[in-house]
């Protein structure tokens, strides 16, 4: 028997978000492919609209979406320190509110956590695109080899 998946704690820090993009950026959470995973949206300095909380756990479609408020206006990091005193999940992928994920993402993050025991985290190459979704820089890559950092 294999033992069970891990969770993924998805946290995403929100402040004055351009609502088409933070939508894009949820839709891609809700298409993961990998079932076990919790969203947390800390909101720095309210909501703009009463509606707004709704419209958000609708466009996660996320069933353990949390939205947390982060009352006043302090930034990014204590926004994101925040939010990550809500975690319950064994990892945690930070994610913005313009930020789009590849359906199989946390997947195959998951798949290098289980198959490598020296890892202790995880980072991929991305893609760049424009404010309308246009790729402008496909595939910026990074390169660590632990052999050289000493």
């Amino acid at each position: 028997m294999h033992p069970p998946l891990p969770n993924i704690s998805v946290v995403l820090p929100v402040y004055k978000p351009e609502l088409h993009l933070l939508q894009e950026a949820l839709e891609s959470i809700k298409r993961q492919n990998y079932p076990h995973l919790e969203l947390i949206i800390s909101i720095d300095g309210g909501i703009p609209d009463p509606h707004w909380e709704y419209q958000l756990v609708q466009w996660s479609g996320i069933s353990k979406a949390k939205i947390v408020y982060h009352h006043g206006i302090s930034g990014i990091f204590a926004n994101l320190n925040h939010a990550l005193s809500y975690v319950s999940g064994d990892f945690v992928q930070l994610f913005c509110q313009d930020d789009r994920m590849y359906p199989e993402f946390l997947k195959k993050q998951v798949e290098v956590f289980e198959n490598n025991d020296r890892v202790a985290m995880v980072f991929s190459s991305f893609d760049v695109i424009d404010e309308h979704g246009v790729m402008v820089n496909e595939s910026v890559q990074f390169t660590y080899r632990p052999d050289q950092d000493r």
